[in-house]
């Protein structure tokens, strides 16, 4: 039967990581596209549609990403593409996550981040910014901050903020880019305002 809490129905649960998934809604159906991790190098897409209360799964969409084990999602409003950045590659779906094609390997040049994290992109105004936490020991709670101007092609890496924090959460808005963390020193949420992807 369905089981509601609060007013709200659920769908579905499960017990996934905060870090490991993550979900866009597609403007003109409504439908919840979500990326999720199935183990330490597969990742598997599912479709929620709410307005027919079903979740479809639609199986694995990326095998081996031996790299980058948390997936991070972006759509572009004007064509809904959907962009998503797994295994260090950014892959792309034009049939709202059925099908992906891979659409530039390594975007972010090899090396400069020890071990990868939790990962968050963003649309705004034809730029895509994208912020990945390194867990390594040294410089664990480092936030790299990362932006395209060629639709996820290429990324330019805008600043490493060491020490920043981790949980790391990235949102645009009409006013600009909205960045969330929890700061490494005492675990306090802080959000930071940025003018686009490319301002640090």
């Amino acid at each position: 039967p369905p089981s509601y809490q609060n007013g709200v129905l659920f769908l579905e649960y499960g017990t996934i990581d905060r870090s490991n998934f993550d979900a866009v809604t597609v403007p003109s159906t409504q439908e919840i596209v979500v990326i999720r991790n199935k183990d330490a190098s597969n990742a598997a897409a599912r479709i929620i549609n709410p307005r027919t209360r079903t979740a479809s799964t639609l199986g694995t969409v990326i095998q081996n990403a031996l790299e980058w084990n948390y997936p991070a999602l972006v759509l572009i409003p004007d064509t809904e593409r959907i962009l998503l950045q797994y295994g260090n590659a950014i892959r792309y779906s034009d049939d709202l996550g059925a099908t992906w094609s891979l659409y530039s390997e390594s975007p972010t040049p090899g090396g400069v981040i020890s071990s990868f994290g939790r990962s968050r992109m963003a649309y705004y105004r034809g730029d895509i910014g994208l912020v990945i936490e390194d867990l390594a020991g040294a410089v664990n709670g480092t936030i790299h901050q990362w932006a395209s101007s060629d639709l996820g092609a290429t990324f330019v890496e805008v600043k490493a903020h060491t020490g920043l924090g981790y949980g790391v959460s990235y949102q645009s808005t009409e006013a600009g880019v909205f960045v969330f963390y929890l700061r490494q020193a005492d675990n306090f949420p802080v959000i930071r305002h940025m003018s686009g992807p490319f301002a640090d």
